[in-house]
């Protein structure tokens, strides 16, 4: 189930000018399992194919077959074209995985950092009858730590996933 916003909460997000993540977590970790099952599906395919081409080869001889052994081994012949595939799945899903892993921990981060800040927010409001009003100057101080805290968790998220720069 992706992780929604709580309506209560979706106010103190545009009043700091961010937007709520819109992927959806569930779809992009499927899009990456299906990814990973292409991949061993097309590796599957790859040893069968190679296993009867070996087959073809040991059955019959002659210049014909040393052609299409030459063609299915060369580099962009078949069974590179194959390997390759099962790599670009692999790559592809774990990538995704990894996305949706990523749009998960930054829509964490923005209802932890949300929930604080409407608590703080709160809490300056009912402590002000008793500090003359005092404890409402702390509210744009608690609205730009939780801006920048948000910036550090957007910031921290591109980071990994442009590589861990």
């Amino acid at each position: 189930m992706a992780v929604m916003l709580p309506g209560e909460v979706s106010y103190l997000l545009n009043m700091l000018g961010f937007e709520w993540p819109e992927g959806n977590e569930d779809k992009v970790f499927d899009y990456g399992s299906r990814w990973m099952a292409f991949s061993g599906e097309a590796g599957e395919a790859n040893n069968l194919g190679t296993q009867a081409a070996q087959h073809a080869l040991g059955a019959n001889s002659g210049p014909a077959m040393e052609a299409f052994q030459k063609s299915f081994d060369d580099i962009e012949g078949v069974k590179d074209v194959a390997t390759k595939l099962a790599t670009a799945g692999n790559l592809t899903g774990g990538c995704l995985l990894l996305v949706g892993a990523v749009i998960i921990a930054l829509k964490v981060a923005f209802v932890v950092n949300l929930v604080a800040l409407a608590v703080q927010i709160a809490t300056a409001i009912a402590s002000a009858a008793v500090t003359f009003g005092a404890s409402l100057a702390w509210i744009p101080v608690a609205k730009e730590i939780a801006r920048r805290l948000l910036e550090l968790a957007l910031n921290l998220a591109l980071e990994q996933l442009m590589g861990g720069a």
